[in-house]
């Protein structure tokens, strides 16, 4: 691992825990882990951390993941933050919706 690899921050978003727990321990080793139980406490983190990449659940509560797309790049600020936005019940629609707002991957 390199040094230039630690001082990266994920943003995960999803209210389930064992979503949370799996990709924690996928990434840990590679990224800062920065957890977002709902789409507008991930727009507070977007916001006020430094953050590098974002992974959200496209249900999230309260903002969903689409939305958080939008507003993250809509926003010059943010708008070079890359976003994947997961599912469990993927779609050819929902892909091309996400997709076409900005996201980088669909999974």
């Amino acid at each position: 691992m390199t040094v230039f690899q630690q001082n990266l921050t994920l943003l995960i978003v999803d209210d389930d825990v064992v979503n949370i727990s799996t990709l924690t321990s996928l990434f840990a080793q590679l990224f800062n882990i920065e957890v977002a139980h709902d789409g507008k406490a991930a727009l507070q983190s977007i916001l006020l951390k430094d953050i590098d990449l974002v992974l959200s659940k496209v249900d999230a509560p309260m903002i969903n993941g689409q939305e958080l797309c939008t507003f993250v790049k809509d926003n010059r600020l943010t708008s070079h933050i890359p976003i994947v936005l997961l599912t469990q019940n993927a779609t050819p629609d929902e892909e091309e919706a996400c997709l076409s707002i900005g996201a980088i991957d669909y999974i």
